[in-house]
């Protein structure tokens, strides 16, 4: 019997992984998750993360391994039609967290770069379209991304994160309202769909793989004058929300999918001996 497992006297990290996950189970969760997400809120409110130009900031260690701030932007582009119809551009995740779900697109910032320069390159990366004509500019500060945390299982980094160091997401987001952009979106890099989805079709907040998008959603619309156009479902749903990182369920799949692609697929059959 392995009595420090039995009392809980180990230093495993917990995580967890969707098992179609092309990069393995490399979120961190459990008890685990939360102590981290509180020791990266600490660091924020102390002013030792959040700040500066590094992308990578250390904070502290988590059962014998370094915890750093890994910095993000996400870029949430919104479009108006001639009518003042809304549309924002989403993704699926093709990766944990939340694989299969929606997301904004966006992503780590690489070295000397600023994070309106990362929130245009992950945009182009991931969901590629026309821009627009650009009628409004918005931001919001950043922030610890909750529930984002995960082990590095890649080669060790330049800037000094190693295989199995632990990072835990921080974002800030842009927020472009621009005019008559709303067209074909090509994804690309770890996005299995783009599209850009009318804002009054988004009804529950459960699509989107991480909460915090679904929050930001919500934000980006209060700065921008369009929480008309937002179901009510959409705030309640995200209101009753326990989890911060979703694993898809087929049902949340299937809707993720459909509002990304509400047009039903009629398959033409052929029959022997018939014309078409």
């Amino acid at each position: 019997m392995n009595i420090a497992k039995l009392f809980g006297w180990t230093n495993e990290v917990q995580v967890y992984g969707s098992p179609e996950n092309p990069y393995g189970d490399t979120m961190v969760g459990g008890k685990d998750v939360k102590a981290i997400n509180d020791m990266l809120q600490t660091a924020f409110d102390e002013k030792r993360a959040g700040v500066g130009e590094d992308v990578v900031v250390r904070i502290g260690t988590f059962k014998g391994r370094n915890v750093s701030e890994q910095k993000a932007a996400d870029q949430i582009r919104i479009s108006l039609d001639e009518d003042g119809n809304a549309y924002v551009k989403l993704i699926t995740r093709g990766a944990d967290p939340g694989l299969g779900l929606l997301a904004l697109t966006g992503g780590f910032k690489d070295e000397g770069e600023t994070d309106q320069q990362t929130a245009d390159r992950e945009e182009v990366e991931e969901a590629k379209s026309e821009t627009g004509t650009l009628i409004a500019k918005y931001e919001i500060s950043r922030h610890p991304v909750k529930g984002d945390v995960r082990v590095w299982g890649g080669p060790d980094r330049e800037d000094g994160v190693k295989n199995g160091d632990i990072i835990a997401m921080s974002t800030m987001a842009m927020v472009p309202v621009v005019r008559n952009a709303h067209g074909i979106v090509e994804a690309g890099d770890d996005a299995s769909g783009a599209a850009w989805v009318r804002l009054s079709g988004i009804k529950d907040a459960n699509v989107f793989g991480i909460k915090g998008h679904a929050q930001l959603l919500l934000e980006a619309t209060k700065l921008a004058g369009l929480t008309d156009q937002l179901p009510e479902s959409f705030a309640q749903s995200l209101s009753a929300r326990q989890n911060d990182i979703a694993v898809a369920n087929r049902a949340l799949r299937s809707a993720a999918i459909m509002l990304l692609d509400p047009a039903p697929k009629i398959e033409v059959c052929s029959f022997p001996g018939r014309d078409r």
